[in-house]
């Protein structure tokens, strides 16, 4: 699904509310590239624990602000934490990467 749109900007459900929530929504793009930044060095340290805990917030957070497809990535990712199946979070990291280009080219129609 993630590529399936490739680099297509990725809009919040959310963008047609208040101001108020949009002004939220905006911090929240600009704040996404150093939460990755932080799961990314988490993932190559090997520290599942915390990893865990940051996707499961990202997970969260990226519902909350009406990014489905973020959601559905960290979901997996947490899957794959709880299996302890790590060879394939590599791939997804990759695929919320793309997911925080689009959101990034989305959010400048919220301007």
């Amino acid at each position: 699904m993630i590529y399936e749109n490739g680099n297509k900007p990725l809009v919040s459900a959310l963008v047609n509310e208040d101001d108020a929530v949009l002004k939220l929504l905006l911090v929240f793009v600009t704040k996404l590239p150093a939460m990755l930044n932080e799961i990314r060095s988490l993932y190559e340290h090997s520290d599942w624990e915390s990893l865990s805990e940051k996707i499961h917030s990202l997970k969260g957070t990226g519902g909350n602000f009406g990014f489905n497809e973020l959601t559905e990535v960290a979901r997996n990712i947490e899957a794959e934490i709880s299996k302890k199946e790590y060879s394939r979070i590599d791939v997804l990291l990759t695929q919320l990467d793309v997911l925080q280009k689009r959101i990034e080219a989305g959010a400048a129609s919220y301007r």
